[in-house]
């Protein structure tokens, strides 16, 4: 495990300290946890950026989620939770 220092906000640092007293979880345990979902959500948006310049050249095709299940039926149950972005073909 590796130790990093940040600055938060005075209000930022606050709402961090009410819900880990309110948990009984450390603020540690809650930092991890967000850093993790958003570096996964930040993951995912730079992926479906780098097919943007694709798109126009004709050379990668896009769809919604929903382009999918109305073309193959439902497929969110297979998905993760958060897999609303584009899909490439």
């Amino acid at each position: 495990m590796v130790t990093i220092s940040i600055q938060l906000s005075d209000e930022l640092f606050g709402r961090l300290q009410d819900i880990a007293a309110q948990t009984g979880l450390s603020s540690d345990f809650y930092l991890n946890e967000i850093l993790g979902q958003q570096i996964g959500n930040l993951e995912r948006q730079y992926a479906v950026a780098q097919l943007m310049p694709d798109m126009p050249a004709g050379r990668s095709l896009a769809y919604t989620l929903d382009d999918v299940e109305r073309e193959l039926g439902p497929v969110r149950e297979i998905l993760p939770g958060d897999a609303q972005g584009l899909i490439r073909c």
